[in-house]
């Protein structure tokens, strides 16, 4: 490898991207001179065409077919056209620095980064298609899959998160970019383009780059071929894994390897290449084929690297300011050209290990949708889990080859069954990730996103919150399902509220953005009140009931005021962040999500301070997704997953004592034959209020189609009997209003419990007569012990002596002398 060109000094001192436009003609670069330089490449004697549109250091650039585009230190994203250079526009405007900028595969979307906990996907055409995704940390690289359809987001706590990128319907129903950018430019009201879905975590392998100034890269680096990925290590080397499972097959090190931390991963245009740069001031070309290194030079402090796409040429950026184009000497095939798939069957120290064969060549890029994304393996995984998964030992089994396109080559050996399953062909240990599909975004019970300029902002028993799209502003509407408590009502919200809450005394707005909040009353008498947060921190969510208002937010804060604007409480718990919260009386309940993906609760009486569950495990199955969170009628909290299970909670009031009861299986009632599900909305008086999805719908139409109130049935198996389903529902119930009214010290809830235990009763007593028919002695006895009231005991002896089991009789009788006794003590 030599010098090609001059070192050119492209800016001063510090950061410096550097990038080639697609077709190689131009390299353009960004620095710490606020200046963006494009260069035609082949040539060291052209002066280069500066662009100073931004007003602080350039941190990124990245190019598309038709763009090129930078961000900088002073918050914007700027477009140019790369052949004219002719301004597009701002694509975006941040307080904070923007340290990230990439364009997607397809060059219709720029995706962003920076100091702030949010990444923005926008449109290039139209910058009101916006899809923003909120981090627990910044992020410091984003890199998009060779398809376009997956996103890796590298934060600066060393975690790689993978995400789905599923098109969504926007407001006018569309989801592509339309319109004219730079007829765009009003007030940025956010359209989602997306439904990202967490689909992959990893875990301690990268650095972690907490300060803002740290050159050493974290990038996911996506293979040509689109199956694999490569990542620095903590160890200054080069991991490369499957993108199915996101499992190590390959690790590059040597003796003439890097001594210190990678500040850039480069494929080669074909795959068949790596370039790496690191802070031992070496950048090295590595054959991806035989994992060694093939060339190697040494140059002062690089910390950015890009192939040209068409010749052996390649370009380091030092922090010095310099651009240093080098010659790649390579003795064997030519860094660009035919994509080479990438071939996990050759260790990492050249030798031959494997009899497999090599793996055809790939015509086309295979979407990312055909990824089986089920084959998530964890540590306590054995060989077998393995060898089933992955197709008895074929690292590419995963890929199923059923269009011909040759993704999968021949297999001649198969995986020794002594291998461990966190082993890889290599020896080295995979990499520990944790599985975290799906993972939770802050969510409020009862809202939808836009369909047609409309969406639901909440929705519980007491109505429903909806909001209209009105370009500058929207119109929003608060109806009541008992037209009696409240009349309909509307009103022009030039905030664009995107959270709300209601009760039957006032609702509450938030924006996520703006950090403003609105208390509203319905009367039209009691003062409304507003509140605003600090400027370093968003909502999360928020919360209202008959007595008190909950702000949850990003920064971990959880505030709470009582309904007139007074606060009661403030805390703070930032590791894992709040995804939704419910409030009743005087109670909050409070679901938080972990970087692993998994759910917990907690539940506090703010008047009175205490703590009844804290951090406990939401267990709703895996692959479940949490769709609502709310409290009953009577004050028990509820969770609904997207398998349309309905559960409550038991003995809240209890430590170490609750447990989640299945009450309403919706799959059940939309068995026979229909194609509908049921979308939540509360539970009250014992009956789960809900609507009808129909036609595969996700979210109910504007306007709200008819409710439908459910029975509260326990789920069971087929094997048990109506009457035992019966007691088992009734029973879960009795014990919520047992707790409730022992809680609460109600007479009028004394009078329902005990109402309720004669329900029970009668079931029990159904039981009873079952089992003296079929001649169950003991089975009848046992249900005895069941009863509640003394009458039932009295009631069950006749029914066993009027059915000949006088044993049975005898043995109750004894039983309800033996509670009369002690009620007497």
């Amino acid at each position: 490898m030599k010098i090609k060109l001059n070192p050119r000094q492209a800016h001063t001192a510090g950061i410096v991207r550097v990038c080639y436009s697609l077709d190689g003609n131009y390299l353009i670069s960004g620095g710490a001179n606020d200046l963006v330089r494009k260069f035609t490449t082949g040539s060291d004697s052209s002066e280069p065409d500066s662009l100073d549109h931004h007003h602080d250091a350039v941190l990124a650039v990245d190019v598309s077919d038709a763009h090129f585009a930078s961000s900088s230190e002073d918050g914007t994203v700027h477009l140019f056209d790369v052949v004219s250079n002719k301004p597009k526009g701002v694509i975006v405007r941040n307080p904070l620095a923007i340290r990230e900028v990439k364009f997607s595969p397809d060059g219709k979307w720029i995706a962003t980064s920076g100091n702030d906990k949010f990444v923005k996907i926008i449109s290039v055409t139209d910058i009101l298609k916006v899809q923003e995704m909120s981090l627990p940390v910044p992020v410091k690289h984003i890199s998009y899959s060779i398809s376009g359809n997956l996103i890796a987001l590298s934060s600066i706590d060393g975690n790689l998160r993978f995400y789905r990128l599923e098109k969504s319907e926007n407001k006018d129903g569309s989801d592509e970019p339309d319109g004219d950018m730079e007829n765009s430019f009003r007030q940025n009201t956010i359209i989602p383009p997306f439904n990202p879905t967490l689909v992959h975590s990893l875990e301690g392998i990268v650095p972690d780059v907490r300060d803002v100034d740290d050159v050493r890269t974290t990038a996911v680096e996506f293979h040509p071929d689109g199956t694999h990925f490569a990542i620095a290590t903590k160890t200054f080397e080069v991991g490369v894994y499957n993108l199915s499972n996101v499992s190590e097959v390959a690790r590059l090190r040597h003796t003439n390897g890097h001594k210190k931390e990678l500040t850039g991963i480069k494929w080669s245009p074909n795959g068949k290449y790596i370039a790496t740069i690191s802070l031992d001031n070496k950048v090295i070309i590595w054959d991806a084929t035989t994992f060694t290194p093939v060339e190697s030079q040494n140059v002062e402090s690089p910390i950015s690297v890009a192939w040209h796409p068409t010749t052996n040429e390649l370009t380091v950026a030092t922090d010095r300011g310099q651009l240093i184009t080098y010659d790649v000497l390579l003795d064997q095939a030519s860094p660009f050209g035919d994509i080479t798939p990438f071939n996990t069957t050759t260790s990492t120290n050249g030798t031959d290990s494997s009899t497999k064969k090599s793996v055809n060549s790939v015509d086309r890029i295979r979407d990312y949708d055909d990824y089986d994304l089920e084959l998530e393996f964890t540590g306590d995984a054995t060989a077998d889990d393995v060898e089933q998964a992955n197709g008895e030992g074929n690292e590419l089994d995963w890929i199923e080859d059923d269009d011909g396109a040759g993704y999968v080559g021949e297999e001649n050996g198969k995986r020794s069954r002594e291998s461990t399953a966190l082993e890889n062909g290599n020896g080295y240990k995979r990499a520990k990730f944790v599985s975290t599909e799906p993972v939770h975004e802050p969510f409020i019970t009862g809202s939808t996103p836009w369909k047609n300029g409309r969406r639901y902002l909440c929705m519980n028993t007491i109505g429903y919150i909806w909001s209209v799209f009105q370009e500058d502003h929207n119109t929003v509407t608060v109806t009541f399902f008992d037209r009696g408590l409240h009349r309909e009502y509307h009103f022009t919200d030039y905030v664009q509220y995107d959270l709300a809450c209601l009760t039957e005394e006032a609702a509450l707005f938030a924006n996520t953005k703006t950090r403003k909040a609105l208390l509203r009353f319905h009367d039209g008498f009691t003062n409304n009140w507003e509140y605003t947060l600090s400027d370093n921190d968003l909502f999360r969510c928020i919360s209202l009931s008959k007595n008190i208002v909950t702000f949850c937010t990003a920064q971990g804060y959880v505030r709470t005021f009582n309904i007139y604007g007074s606060p009661l409480s403030v805390y703070r718990q930032s590791r894992d962040p709040v995804i939704t919260c419910a409030s009743w009386r005087n109670y909050n309940y409070i679901v938080r999500t972990s970087p692993t993906g998994s759910l917990s609760y907690s539940i506090e009486n703010v008047r009175t301070n205490v703590i009844y569950q804290k951090n406990d495990e939401i267990d709703i199955g895996v692959g479940n997704k949490l769709k609502a969170v709310f409290f009953t009628s009577q004050g028990d909290p509820c969770i609904f997953d997207s398998k349309g299970i309905l559960l409550v909670l038991q003995n809240w009031r209890e430590p170490l004592q609750t447990r989640w009861v299945p009450i309403v299986d919706s799959n059940i009632e939309s068995a026979q034959g229909r194609k509908e599900s049921y979308w939540p909305i509360g539970v009250i008086d014992n009956k789960f209020v809900c609507t009808v999805l129909r036609k595969g719908d996700q979210h109910p139409n504007i306007p709200l189609p008819a409710t439908t109130e459910l029975e509260l049935s326990v789920t069971v198996d087929p094997t048990t009997t109506d009457y035992e389903k019966e007691y088992l529902t009734k029973q879960v119930l009795l014990q919520l209003s047992r707790a409730q009214a022992e809680s609460d010290d109600n007479i009028e809830l004394v009078s329902t419990v005990s109402s309720q235990e004669l329900e029970v009763d009668k079931v029990v007593l159904r039981l009873i007569q079952a089992c003296c028919i079929d001649s169950k002695p003991s089975k009848a006895l046992a249900l005895a012990y069941l009863i509640n009231k003394d009458q039932a005991l009295e009631a069950a002896s006749k029914i066993a002596l009027r059915f000949d089991q006088s044993a049975v009789a005898e043995k109750i009788n004894e039983l309800l002398n033996a509670r009369l006794r002690q009620q007497q003590q």
